[in-house]
């Protein structure tokens, strides 16, 4: 279950890799969502709840829902609306999305580890490799 306490515990999960000697943690798409909810604040912009992070083999899914009221773009008029893909950079600027040189227009800034060298989906998980 997606919750603040998971997410304080896998955060401390990450601590114990960073101080152990693994090569490498693996995090389910419980233990991301959680952290993503409840520990990484501003990372989504506002307007942006109830984000899910899925893995499906070697590719992630977030789904989330907007607040309509949040942003100004004609084409959402209520909820459960299904978004084009070419609507994304529109609406994560309307929704306050920082500018940041060479990042795609519709994608955000996920913020750094410290001590981890990469992160990537594999076999539906999360995993960080140590740095």
């Amino acid at each position: 279950e997606v919750t603040p306490q998971l997410a304080g515990a896998t955060m401390r999960k990450i601590e114990a890799f960073r101080d152990s000697g693994d090569a490498e943690l693996r995090l389910g798409s419980v233990e991301v969502t959680s952290v993503l909810r409840y520990t990484i604040p501003g990372m989504l912009p506002d307007g942006v709840v109830n984000a899910q992070v899925a893995f499906d083999e070697d590719r992630l899914q977030i789904d989330a829902r907007v607040l309509p009221a949040r942003i100004e773009i004609p084409e959402i008029t209520g909820w459960f609306v299904a978004l084009p893909e070419t609507a994304f950079p529109e609406i994560l600027e309307a929704l306050g999305r920082a500018e940041v040189s060479g990042l795609p227009a519709s994608a955000i800034l996920v913020p750094e580890v410290e001590g981890m060298g990469t992160a990537l989906i594999r076999d539906g998980a999360l995993v960080l490799v140590r740095a």
